[in-house]
This record gives structure tokens, C-alpha cells and sequence, in this order.
């Protein structure tokens, strides 16, 4: 208003628009999986003009690379492998207020499956003598179970009780053989936590 404008004249208006910073409400989190398994590492977060940029790091943290179309809530890998066993992952947010707001890191830990690369094999003793059968195995957090049929019957899990020696680990012992014991039949249960098992090839012991 003034002297010759009584009545007043109106300025254009103003809007104010208020922006809010960037929040994080649910971290990424580590996973252990097994290899060629398909994982979703997330992040839930708010604030104005939201964006993110998925990273990984191969050196334990040292250096980060952004994911190249990594730049949604999510990030998903398909098919992983042992390589990237131990892949650090991490999503950097930003927004109208917010420069780079980092999430928590999240651990890959890629696992493997038990896969037996030298079977057992038949094997002869002379009685009252010691013999023992190995396998060769391959896999994440192995362990071992020796089994035995006698008869045609149906395997059942060796204990270290004589003349039994080494049941869980990779090589079997078995010491003072008796003629009883001929044809006995033994095999071995490889597990891989947590990627399951795999069962070896049956031998006879002569």
C-alpha cells in the first residue's frame, strides 16, 4: 500500500516447500548363501528427492565401486559364485538435504558344496591287521560320517569304538580285522554346512 495506492496491490506469491533429510529405518544386512544362489541385499530410507547408488567393496572395505544400475532400494545378484565370497556391499543415499549418507556395510559369504574329487576304494587286509579308507572332499565347513552294512542290511553310522577309528574325519581305520568282517561294506556321508551332503561310493572290505 502507499499514498496513491490506498487499496494495495498484491505481490506474487511464494510458495515455501519444506525438505526433509535423508533417514535410514532398515539396514542391509550380511547373508551367507550357497554358490548360484540368488541374493537381495536392502535398504529402507525417506527424505526429499531420494536416490541410491548401490557399492562394492572387494578389500574388505578399503576401496568402494558403484554398481552400475545399482540405483534402487534393492540390489539383487544373480547366480553368485565363490569369487565373490566375502564381497562387501553397501547403498549411498542422497537427497535434497542429505550429501552422501552411508548405509551399514553387509557381508557376502558365498559357500560351497560338498563334492567328494577322490572316491573310496575296495581295500584287503590280512587278518588281525589294520587297514584304513580315504576319501578326498571338497567343499565350505566339512564333515565327515562313516557308515557300514553288513549283509545287505542298511548302512548305519560308525562310532570310534574298536576296532573303529576316524569315523568323522576322511580317513577310516579299522584295526585288528577279523574274517567276520570280510565283505563288510563301508561308505562315507560328506556334508558341507550349508549346502548339504554327499554320499561316496560303496567298497568292500576283503
Amino acid at each position: 500500500t502507499g499514498t496513491c495506492t490506498t487499496t494495495g496491490i498484491n505481490s506474487n506469491a511464494a510458495t515455501l516447500t519444506m525438505n526433509s533429510s535423508v533417514t535410514i529405518s532398515s539396514q542391509p544386512t550380511s547373508v551367507a548363501v550357497c554358490a548360484g544362489t540368488n541374493v537381495s541385499f536392502n535398504v529402507t530410507a525417506s527424505g526429499t528427492a531420494l536416490s541410491h547408488q548401490w557399492q562394492v567393496s572387494t578389500d574388505a572395505g578399503t576401496t568402494w565401486n558403484n554398481i552400475p544400475g545399482a540405483t534402487s532400494a534393492v540390489l539383487n545378484l544373480t547366480a553368485v559364485t565363490t569369487t565373490m565370497n566375502g564381497n562387501r556391499y553397501r547403498a549411498v543415499l542422497n537427497g535434497s538435504c542429505t550429501t552422501n549418507l552411508n548405509s551399514s556395510v553387509a557381508t557376502l559369504t558365498v559357500n560351497t558344496s560338498a563334492t567328494i574329487v577322490t572316491q573310496p576304494t575296495n581295500t584287503n587286509v590280512c587278518r588281525g591287521s589294520a587297514v584304513t579308507i580315504s576319501v578326498g572332499a571338497t567343499g565350505t565347513t566339512i564333515t565327515y560320517q562313516w557308515q557300514l552294512s553288513i549283509n545287505g542290511n542298511p548302512f548305519a553310522n560308525l562310532s570310534n569304538t574298536a576296532p573303529y577309528a576316524g569315523v568323522t574325519t576322511n580317513t577310516l581305520t579299522i584295526n585288528n580285522a577279523q574274517l567276520t568282517m570280510n565283505g563288510y561294506n563301508y561308505r562315507v556321508i560328506v556334508s558341507g554346512v550349508p549346502c548339504g551332503a554327499v554320499t561316496s561310493n560303496t567298497v568292500i572290505l576283503t
